[in-house]
């Protein structure tokens, strides 16, 4: 995630988008919608959870208004909100919208993607949470998959699937596969940092 006052920064600027949209109507595209949706996601990351809905919310009616809410975009504004429900302690209505989240993502070809596997991820973590651990188990080794075919491993998203393998590894009794995949999540990591430092 971004550092806060990169956080504050960017949510200025998306502040600033939306009322430029509004001012000139065009809040109510899909290029409006998406704006919505980003600032939801900023507004969740500095823990404005209230707004993020808002936002979210906004970004639902406009999409469904002008017929693109069956798409990816849609799926990820549901990611979202169920995030929000998860962050609330609402574990089985954070199901239900991931779940038609992975819907939207199955009928518009885009599950095998980086953003449908973090939804797969992420469904994984919440069904383990409700003591669903083989079905959560099955979402996180989709996921892993996924991000191995598309050539993602190495990025951040690869090291958080790797740690939750190495989890369900260790769920299971596993130990050395839970090690080799702590480890390359490590690995991983500690490659990234190596990357981003002068």
């Amino acid at each position: 995630l971004m550092e806060t006052n990169e956080r504050k920064r960017a949510l200025d600027l998306f502040n600033e988008g939306v009322r430029v949209a509004r001012s000139n109507g065009t809040i109510s595209t899909n290029d409006g919608g998406y704006i919505l949706l980003i600032r939801g996601v900023l507004h969740r990351w500095e823990g404005n959870l209230s707004l993020a809905l808002e936002n979210f919310e906004e970004c639902r009616k406009i999409l469904k208004k002008i017929k693109c809410w069956k798409t990816a975009d849609g799926s990820t504004c549901l990611r979202q909100m169920a995030l929000v429900k998860e962050t609330n302690g609402d574990l089985k209505g954070a199901i239900q919208i991931m779940e038609e989240s992975k819907a939207f993502r199955e009928e518009t070809d885009t599950l095998n993607q980086q953003q449908g596997a973090n939804l797969l991820k992420q469904m994984g973590h919440i069904y383990k949470k409700v003591g669903k651990e083989d079905k959560g188990e099955k979402y996180i080794m989709d996921a892993f998959r996924i991000f191995q075919d598309i050539d993602l491993m190495g990025t951040s998203d690869g090291a958080d699937t790797n740690f939750a393998v190495g989890t369900c590894k260790l769920d299971k009794g596993d130990q050395d596969g839970a090690v080799k995949h702590y480890k390359k999540a490590v690995e991983i990591r500690e490659k990234i940092q190596t990357i981003r430092s002068p």
